[in-house]
């Protein structure tokens, strides 16, 4: 694909154009959360027992069929969506931003030699995209966790952000060092999020165009890659925040003795099939908004 001629009218199309990314993210980032609904609150339902049982993939999906029906049964076809809107409005936004920006990055760095270098277009302006969001919502975490943990005395989150800066300054609504500890697995998660996804379309569409299970199936297990590949970031960064006194270096120490523990299963697929549901439809609502683009600008 040729740059967009977004960025040959001037910032004014630019940010129509982030904009228009931005809610073609987020309303994919919604569609897949909502599809995805049913499969994630039955996996919150089979992790609640008190002795949970670590059994093999075919078990747990017969286990997630039996507590949906069990779910429809007591409360109706609507108890599967219970609390979806509050998970809708957590994750989208996220996502939104996400798409956006990467999208943006993707026609900054853009080559001319587009058709090789679109993956690694794709592993950049993910990464960089990831980056970025992680940098707008750190004081949204961090204000979350004092608020919940008692540090500061506010009526909420809005009020927190108007107390802390009016007399700490904007800088005080991050926590550095947990920003420094969550920028690798953003950027790396990110940027494999998209690249792995880029470059397996593209694979299987040497011999024609894929298929939308095609991609769908691409998305799931770039999805799941990308998750394991960020294991070891998040394992230092958990051990550091359990114990402000350790040292860096001790903490990296300690997850290397115990890599073999980042291999198991610590979750479940469905979640990865939001991220991925998200990506594919993504993918989608840009096809049809890069065809009204050019609808208008030939208008």
């Amino acid at each position: 694909q040729a740059k967009g001629k977004a960025m040959e009218k001037g910032p004014t199309s630019s940010v129509r154009v982030f904009c228009e990314d931005f809610v073609a993210g987020g309303t994919a980032a919604a569609i897949g959360k909502t599809a995805c609904a049913p499969l994630e609150r039955s996996s919150l339902l089979l992790s609640r027992p008190a002795k949970p049982v670590n059994v093999g993939l075919f078990k747990e999906s017969m286990a997630t069929l039996s507590v949906l029906r069990k779910s429809i049964e007591l409360g109706g076809l609507s108890s599967l969506w219970q609390g979806n809107l509050r998970n809708v409005l957590r994750v989208a936004p996220n996502l939104a931003f996400t798409f956006a920006f990467m999208d943006y990055f993707k026609r900054t760095i853009q080559s001319n030699d587009a058709a090789k270098s679109r993956s690694l277009d794709s592993y950049i302006s993910g990464g960089l995209a990831g980056g970025m969001v992680n940098i707008i919502h750190h004081p949204l975490h961090v204000a979350k966790a004092r608020v919940a943990m008692g540090k500061v005395r506010s009526k909420g989150l809005v009020d927190y952000f108007s107390q802390t800066t009016r007399k700490k300054g904007f800088g005080a609504l991050f926590a550095w060092r947990g920003l420094a500890l969550s920028m690798p697995s953003a950027v790396i998660y990110r940027g494999l999020f998209f690249g792995l996804y880029d470059t397996g379309v593209s694979a299987a569409s040497l011999n024609g165009e894929a298929s939308t299970l095609t991609t769908l199936l691409v998305a799931f297990v770039g999805t799941l890659a990308s998750a394991l590949a960020v294991r070891p970031f998040d394992a230092v960064r958990s051990r550091l925040a359990r114990d402000q006194e350790m040292r860096l270096l001790l903490a990296v120490r300690n997850v290397g003795r115990d890599w073999h523990k980042l291999l198991q299963p610590t979750g479940r697929p469905f979640t990865a099939l939001n991220g991925a549901l998200a990506l594919v439809l993504y993918g989608q609502v840009q096809c049809s908004t890069l065809l009204r683009r050019r609808v208008s600008d030939l208008a």
